[in-house]
Formats: structure tokens, C-alpha cells, sequence
């Protein structure tokens, strides 16, 4: 009987830790407008299944402890495409701070409170739901990289499997209002090339404006607007085939750059999260695609958790090969070797960007142009970018 009231005693205690216990006898409405693109503009970039299909909404107090917990399923609509929804909460008058999650099932996990209270422990007691925000997601079986079609893969740490599509799930996505300071947490870098989770800054517009709870002591009614960062970034391939012949593509590879986990927010200073591991995998046709001669053809769509590697390592390069039926497409080649801006030692495919890769095949030659984008409007080139050429 003594171990049944000490485990209702833990539950209880724990509950407290994150539950909040402000009053709720005067309450303000409060419109929540949670948006794939924070100034209002078209995600005219915006592929299937690349929207809100489920969305979580996570209000605290300034202490960081739960209010209200809001979430829906079944919001992409036909294509996977919803740009934003609006939701209508009455809250208590008090400072509170909002946490949006859209679709993260796509990471394998769910945030309701039941979770949290899993993830929770003392150690934290004293930041309330803070510090489980600044983790990362760690799944012993990563859940990214996932494609848009059907492949098998092949990776230098597991066997040929069939790869996820985001069909189902979609992609995860953050978004936070009055807690800007979730994003700076220490946290621990990775070794050489590791230090960066870019794009913190895109989740508000500026820190100072942000970094306070939202005060709705003499609100009655309130417009909230909490803009969604993709936790993943996107890889696209085109292929143009400059032969008299068809060509054949059995199978896209790249190369050691695949890492196995993400922060939930990025974070500042940046930095991917500590013990990555990085990962080669080679994208298998389930049946082989044919470019015609003389035509283009995209034939990869992928997603991948944010990454960084030494420019210097011959063990971890931006590369691409294509198993087809010409030679010269089997070799790997380097597609991607800009600098980083901070240190100058690092390249860097950060989060809610796109980088897509064309390329040209030749009877023995293969020429891949590779350009990078910000998955935020206006999309920005990231320059800098040099043609390259291999036999």
C-alpha cells in the first residue's frame, strides 16, 4: 500500500511541475494563426504533403508550465498542402507563451501532456517544460531521411530497407511566440564541422520582440501569429539526359552526410545536437527510371535532418553518383563546397532549406550544378555555387 501512495505521490508531484495553476475565472480570446509563411505570402514552393496535417498547440504560463494543450489530425486536405490554420482559444488573463508542432508523427512521437510528463524530471523543475523543448529528437531508429516516392535504400549502417515517405506524416515543423529563449540553450556541439542548426532566426522577426511572454492581463481579445519552421531540408534532383540514347537510373547515391537527429528549435549559438552520427545512403528504384534522349527528368525528392561537415574531410563529403547504365555516372563527385559565413571550416545545409542539384549526363561525362535556398519567403540564393564537371 505504501509503494501505490508514493507512485500516486511522484504522479501528482510531477504533474504540478508542469501543469499550471493560474486561474482561469477571467479569460481573453485568442486567435492563433499558425502559417507556413510568417508574412502571409503564398508558399508557392510548396509540394504535396508538405503542409499542416496535424498541428499542436502548447500554451504555458511565464513559468513554462502547461495551460492548454490543443491538437487536431486530418488537416493537409487532398494533396498534403495546407499553408495555415486558425484556431480560437479562451485563455487566462496572465503572460503566456505559445508552442506550435505540426505533424510529429513524422518524427515518431507525440507532445501531448501524458508524454511530456515521460520526458519530464527534477532536474528541470525550476524551467517547467523549458528544457525538454531545447532537446533533440533521438530516436534510436532516425526517422529521416524520408522520401517523396517509394524507394529502397541502402546506408554504410544498416541493410538495404524501405525508406518512408512523407505521405502519411508529412514533415515536422516548429513555431514558437513569446519564448524566444528556448532557442539558446547551450545545449553540446558535435566535434569537428558539427556546430551548426541554422535558421533560429526565421521562427520570429526580431529576439527582442519575441523573447517575452505575451501579456494578456487587460486583453479581452487578442491575434496571435506563430510562423512554422521545417525542422528537415529538402534535396531535389533533376537529370538531363544530353545523349542520343536513353538513360537508366537505377539508383541515386550520396554521400557520408546524412545525420540522425534534430533539435526540436534550432539553436543559438548554432550547433547540431551532441553524439551525431553521420550516414552515407545510396536511394534504390523500386523500378528503374528512364530519361529520355535529349529530355530532363526530376528523379529525387528527399528530406533530411539539418547537417554540417569539414570542407577538409575526405570522410564526409556534399556527394552524388548515379548507378544508370552509362559509366561515367557511377563515380561520386563532390556537389556542394561553399564556405561557411561563421567559421569558413564547415559547409552547411541547414534546416528549412532546399537545395536542388541538376544534372547533366553525357556519353562519359556527368555535369552537376547545385544551388541553395532559404525555405522562406522571398527565397534567397545562397551563391557562390561553382559548375562542376567529372568523368
Amino acid at each position: 500500500m505504501i509503494g501505490v501512495w508514493a507512485m500516486l505521490f511522484q504522479a501528482c508531484s510531477n504533474d504540478a511541475l508542469i501543469q499550471s495553476e493560474v486561474s482561469d475565472t477571467e479569460l481573453a480570446t485568442v486567435n492563433i494563426r499558425v502559417s507556413t509563411r510568417a508574412n502571409g505570402g503564398a508558399d508557392t514552393n510548396m509540394d504535396a504533403n508538405e503542409g499542416i496535417k496535424a498541428l499542436r498547440v502548447i500554451v504555458l504560463d511565464e513559468n513554462w508550465k502547461i495551460l492548454d494543450n490543443w491538437y487536431r489530425e486530418g488537416l493537409g486536405g487532398a494533396e498534403g498542402k495546407t499553408e495555415e490554420q486558425t484556431i480560437t482559444l479562451q485563455l487566462p488573463r496572465t503572460k503566456v507563451r505559445f508552442l506550435a508542432i505540426a505533424n510529429e508523427k513524422s518524427m515518431g512521437r507525440s507532445f501531448d501532456t501524458a508524454s511530456l510528463m515521460e520526458d519530464f524530471s527534477n532536474e528541470y523543475e525550476n524551467n517547467g517544460l523549458k528544457n525538454i523543448f531545447n532537446r533533440a529528437w533521438d530516436n534510436e531508429t532516425p526517422a529521416f531521411p524520408q522520401t517523396a516516392a517509394t524507394f529502397s535504400t541502402f546506408s554504410d549502417v544498416e541493410h538495404t530497407i524501405s525508406i518512408k515517405t512523407i505521405a502519411e506524416f508529412g514533415l515536422p515543423m516548429t513555431g514558437i511566440k513569446g519564448g524566444y529563449d528556448i532557442l539558446t540553450g547551450a545545449g553540446s556541439g558535435t566535434g569537428t564541422g558539427g556546430h551548426h542548426d541554422y535558421n533560429s532566426g526565421l521562427y520570429m522577426d526580431t529576439k527582442e520582440e519575441n523573447s517575452a511572454p505575451i501579456d494578456l492581463t487587460n486583453a479581452t481579445s487578442i491575434d496571435i501569429e506563430i510562423p512554422l519552421v521545417r525542422c528537415v531540408s529538402k534535396i531535389v534532383v533533376n537529370v538531363t539526359n544530353a545523349m542520343a540514347q536513353d538513360l537508366t537510373i537505377q539508383s541515386v547515391n550520396f554521400g557520408r552526410f546524412f545525420t540522425n537527429k534534430v533539435y526540436y528549435y534550432a539553436h543559438s549559438p548554432l550547433h547540431l545536437p551532441g553524439e551525431i552520427r553521420r550516414t552515407r545512403f545510396n536511394f534504390i528504384f523500386n523500378t528503374p527510371e528512364s530519361v529520355p534522349s535529349n529530355e530532363q527528368k526530376e528523379v529525387f525528392v528527399g528530406y533530411i535532418f539539418p547537417t554540417a561537415i569539414p570542407n577538409m574531410s575526405s570522410d564526409h563529403l556534399y556527394t552524388i553518383a548515379l548507378g544508370s547504365n552509362v559509366e561515367g555516372t557511377n563515380s561520386e563527385q563532390v556537389f556542394f563546397k561553399k564556405g561557411d559565413a561563421i567559421e569558413g571550416e564547415t559547409t552547411d545545409i541547414p534546416r528549412n532549406s532546399l537545395i536542388t542539384i541538376n544534372c547533366t549526363v553525357n556519353l562519359h561525362e556527368l555535369t552537376v550544378i547545385s544551388d541553395l535556398e532559404l525555405w522562406v519567403l522571398p527565397w534567397k540564393d545562397a551563391g557562390d555555387m561553382d559548375d562542376i564537371i567529372f568523368n
